[in-house]
């Protein structure tokens, strides 16, 4: 029972994912869809336990949340940098600071890595360093509002520390 159970979740999944990928609702597509989720859910459900299914599909939900984290991110961080860059007496005051992350384990090197992109992606920052030894980044920030670094590591990261921390563990 548990591995029909196992075979149909991952038929759902892939199904989906062809939906996703295809983005095409035909008749001819939900049949094609329909077989190229089923072989791969008959022969995968041997070996694929339904913890590992459901891990995934959590893990799908966690990045769907941190793109539109991101996105709502791009878009604060356009309108201030815009904002100062238009101002007439420019107020920003730059500096490269250092930022602690609290990401430790086997994924250490990916997660900086992660987050020292999206810090990148936001407009009036950019990582220009990463020390996986101290789990420091060094990011260009357009206009440093702290030394401390608790109010940085919030004031930059936000949320997007313990998403890609749930993304990759």
């Amino acid at each position: 029972m548990a591995k029909k159970i196992n075979g149909i979740f991952i038929f759902i999944i892939l199904y989906v994912i062809w939906f996703i990928v295809s983005g095409n609702f035909s008749l001819a597509s939900i049949v094609v869809g329909g077989l190229a989720a089923i072989l791969p859910a008959k022969v995968i459900s041997d070996y694929f336990v339904r913890w590992s299914a459901m891990r995934i599909v959590t893990k799908f939900f966690i990045f769907v949340a941190y793109l539109l984290l991101l996105l709502k991110e791009v878009m604060a961080s356009s309108l201030n940098v815009a904002y100062i860059v238009l101002h007439p007496r420019m107020p920003f005051n730059p500096g490269i600071v250092k930022v602690p992350t609290g990401f430790e384990g086997e994924h250490k090197g990916i997660a900086m890595s992660f987050l020292g992109n999206t810090v990148t992606l936001t407009p009036g920052t950019m990582t220009l360093d990463l020390d996986t030894e101290s789990g420091d980044l060094y990011i260009h920030w357009l206009d440093v509002k702290t030394r401390d670094p608790e109010e940085m590591r919030k004031t930059i990261y936000g949320k997007f520390e313990s998403l890609i921390g749930r993304i990759l563990t």
